[in-house]
């Protein structure tokens, strides 16, 4: 009878010992998730403006080169000169801060909603007339012809343009925008972060 005695008590200590253990670390579970809840909101006004500071978020650099034909006119039309010249340019392609949206990001517990304007050119003026080459002209009077170098200048920065932004580029930089912005917030303690791009690219 003694042991079946001692044996009952033993089992109530041991059950009162998981209880009291359960019970702590609840509470510092509980304790902790305050903490880091604490700390994500301390911590998300200054990521927020740090991200918004950015101003031209640069996620691709494009190195292109082109060349563009075109004819010249000149004696009332009578004369046509082929001219031929090759252009440079390096295209800085990424995300302008600068529009982003109204209400463009929101929280909801530790999940952060943000939305950026798309990917786009960062700077119209990428090609360096200065390393324009005229690789063929029947014209020696060319270099003259503002109205036919600003035409040419157009088209070649046109067709970089087209050649250069890809969907595959624009693809890259999403991800690549998504990758760092969720580094940054899953740092202050956020577990999802959810990253869209509302506003169309503007390549020109």
């Amino acid at each position: 009878m003694k042991i079946k005695h001692y044996l009952i008590l033993a089992i109530i200590l041991i059950a009162i010992c998981v209880a009291a253990f359960i019970g702590v670390r609840s509470l510092f579970a509980d304790s902790g998730a305050e903490t880091v809840a604490e700390e994500r909101t301390e911590m998300t006004p200054i990521v927020i403006d740090s991200i918004r500071s950015i101003g031209q978020w640069e996620l691709a650099s494009i190195e292109l080169t082109t060349t563009i034909d075109t004819v010249q006119r000149r004696w009332m039309g009578l004369v046509k000169d082929k001219v031929r010249c090759a252009y440079q340019g390096r295209m800085s392609v990424g995300i302008n801060m600068k529009a982003l949206p109204e209400n463009w990001f929101r929280t909801d517990n530790d999940t952060i909603f943000l939305s950026y304007p798309d990917i786009c050119l960062l700077d119209s003026n990428f090609i360096d007339e200065s390393m324009t080459k005229v690789v063929l002209s029947e014209n020696d009077d060319f270099a003259q012809s503002a109205k036919v170098r600003k035409g040419m200048l157009e088209k070649a920065r046109s067709r970089m343009i087209n050649e250069g932004i890809t969907s595959l580029v624009v693809a890259e930089c999403r991800e690549k925008a998504v990758r760092e912005t969720t580094e940054r917030f899953k740092a202050i303690g956020y577990k999802n972060v959810v990253v869209d791009f509302g506003v169309k690219a503007d390549k020109k």
